[in-house]
């Protein structure tokens, strides 16, 4: 009798500890996908004012101001919002005899504009705004990837692309997003 008791105890201790593990492992796998999913929703956010900051200069371009790059560069460099978002520096390629008029700042450390060239060219050839995947940049020796927006002429014709570099080395919004770690309780700070 004693035999049985202790058995039946056994197993209940068992089934017990395989019942909690079990909802343990379903709470923790929870909680990992909601700090995972307000990650990504900040991240997206983060990358959606980028894309409108560019998009927001870029309607100020006009066929007649790409004739006169210096006076776009001086602009490029004064634009203190693009300046902050993109900390790898700016820069404008046109349809036209694939010019690339930079930021000054990006003059100074030029990256490899042919690594990011895919995306900036499907900006140009469909209108529409991309994001390139990361890349080392053989230039700066860093990953970075760039957010490129075209630039319209009155007619809604594509007539040039401004692109905005960020280098992940350097602070921006992603490593803010990295950097913070869950407490011990498992809560977002």
């Amino acid at each position: 009798m004693l035999l049985l008791f202790v058995a039946s105890i056994l197993l209940l201790t068992f089934y017990a500890k395989r019942v909690f593990q079990k909802e343990m492992q379903h709470l923790v796998s929870n909680q990992q996908l909601s700090s995972v999913s307000i990650i990504a929703n900040d991240i997206d956010h983060h990358l959606q004012e980028n894309i409108n900051a560019l998009e927001h200069f870029a309607k100020k371009i006009t066929a007649q101001s790409l004739k006169n790059p210096p006076a776009l560069q001086s602009e490029l460099e004064n634009h203190s919002v693009l300046q902050e978002l993109f900390n790898a520096g700016i820069y404008i390629s046109t349809l036209e005899n694939n010019l690339i008029i930079p930021s000054v700042s990006l003059a100074r450390q030029p990256i490899s504009y042919a690594l990011h060239q895919p995306s900036v060219t499907q900006s140009l050839a469909q209108g529409i705004n991309t994001i390139s995947t990361p890349q080392q940049d053989q230039q700066q020796k860093t990953p970075l990837f760039v957010i490129t927006v075209p630039i319209k002429n009155n007619q809604g014709q594509v007539i040039a692309a401004i692109s905005g570099a960020i280098n992940l080395y350097k602070p921006n919004f992603i490593n803010e997003k990295i950097k913070n770690n869950n407490g011990k309780t498992g809560a977002m700070p």
